[in-house]
C-alpha cells in the first residue's frame, strides 16, 4: 500500500446491516464506488461530504476492508513454524488491549490510502474518514503509530512558525491509550489509539499527520 493507513478495532464483526450502511454513506462520498460490499475500492475527488474544503485534485484512491485480529500465520517464521517470540509479542499485545478496554478486538476495519501525495490532503480524507467509522462502530481509531506527543515527528512539518513546544503546551482533550513493546530489552511506547474526541482534536491539530 503506498499511503498511510488507519484501522478501528471491532470488538465483535459487523453484521450484514452495519455493512449496508457503510455502502450506502460511502456511496454518498465517493465519486466511484468498486468492489463487493466488505472489501470496497472507491475514489475520492470532492472533500465537501466528509465535512471540510479542499483545492481540486483529481481523484484519490482508497480501500476499506476488514481482517481478523487473530491470525495464527503472522506467528510463523520462514519455514511456517510457530516463533515463540512472535507469539509472546501477541500475547504481551493482548494483554495491554484487555487493560485498556477490557476485551480484545475481534476484527480491524482497515482504511488505506493507495497514494501518499498531496500528503494533507491524503491524510485529511483519511482520517474523516475514519472518524466516521469509528463514530457508528468502534469508538477507537488505531493510528499505527504515536502522534501524541508530537516531538519525535517535528520533521515532518517544518513549516510550522512557532517552537514545537508551543503547540504541545495544552494536550488533547479524551483519551489516548498507549500501547507498549519490549525491544532489545527496553519497555518503549509502540502505538496509540485514540477515542473519537481525542482523534477529531487531533485531526483540528495544527501538528496533524499520519505517518504512512
Amino acid at each position: 500500500m503506498a499511503g498511510p493507513v488507519v484501522s478501528i478495532p471491532l470488538k465483535e464483526p459487523l453484521s450484514q446491516t452495519q455493512l449496508r450502511e457503510i455502502d450506502v454513506w460511502l456511496g454518498s462520498v465517493a465519486s466511484v464506488q468498486e468492489g463487493k460490499v466488505g472489501d470496497w475500492d472507491f475514489w475520492i475527488r470532492e472533500t465537501e461530504p466528509l465535512g471540510f474544503h479542499s483545492e481540486a485534485y483529481e481523484a484519490l484512491p482508497f480501500i476499506l476492508t476488514f481482517q481478523p485480529t487473530e491470525r495464527p500465520e503472522d506467528y510463523n517464521g520462514p519455514d511456517g513454524n510457530p516463533i515463540a517470540e512472535f507469539i509472546q509479542e501477541h500475547e504481551d499485545e493482548r494483554n495491554q488491549w484487555l487493560s485498556h478496554l477490557g476485551y480484545y478486538p475481534k476484527v480491524d476495519l482497515i482504511i488505506g490510502a493507495m497514494v501518499s501525495r498531496p500528503p494533507i490532503i491524503v491524510n485529511r480524507i483519511l482520517s474523516h474518514l475514519a472518524l466516521e467509522m469509528a463514530s457508528r462502530f468502534g469508538g477507537w481509531v488505531d493510528v499505527d503509530d504515536l502522534v501524541w506527543p508530537p516531538a519525535h515527528h517535528w520533521s515532518y512539518r517544518p513549516d510550522l512558525p512557532l517552537p514545537l513546544r508551543e503547540y504541545e503546551k495544552d494536550p488533547l482533550p479524551g483519551r489516548i491509550l498507549t500501547f507498549f513493546r519490549t525491544k532489545n530489552q527496553v519497555r518503549e511506547p509502540y502505538f496509540q489509539i485514540l477515542d473519537i474526541e481525542a482523534f477529531g482534536a487531533w485531526l483540528r491539530h495544527p501538528l496533524f499527520f499520519l505517518i504512512k
